[in-house]
This record gives C-alpha cells, sequence and structure tokens, in this order.
C-alpha cells in the first residue's frame, strides 16, 4: 500500500509513470495441518491441498481479505 501512495512521485527513466498494484490477499480457510502437516508430501495430501486452495481463490473476496487495490477499494 505505501508503494502504491509513493508512486505518483516516480517516474521511469522515460518519464511514464509506473502503474499502480493489486496485491491479493490469501489466507487459507482450512486446516493446512500446521508444520507436521505443511510436510507431508503423499499425493493425497497434496491433492487435498490444491483443492482447498483452489476453493479458497474460488471464493475470494478482495473486501474481506484486505487486499490492496489500485483505487485504494
Amino acid at each position: 500500500m505505501r508503494i502504491n501512495e509513493q508512486l505518483p512521485a516516480l517516474r521511469r527513466p522515460g518519464g511514464e509513470p509506473y502503474r499502480k498494484l493489486t496485491i491479493h490477499r490469501y489466507y487459507p480457510k482450512g486446516d493446512i495441518g500446521g508444520v507436521a502437516g505443511i510436510l507431508n508430501f503423499q499425493a493425497p495430501r497434496l491433492e487435498a491441498l490444491i483443492e482447498l486452495g483452489f476453493q479458497d481463490a474460488a471464493h475470494h473476496n478482495c473486501q474481506d481479505a484486505g487486499c490492496v487495490l489500485p483505487d485504494g477499494g
């Protein structure tokens, strides 16, 4: 957010302004297994984590997650 706030004062070498960034914040909604669980590389566990990540991304809400948006919204 601080970088986006400072960008209007900065210019590229050719004088073109930098564009502001969108930063999406994702937080797992389910149990990812803690330190021991995250080191479990067995296929069923990885498949479950992939599905959990997919569901979290598919139902992502920037307002709820506190994402950083270029327009500040």
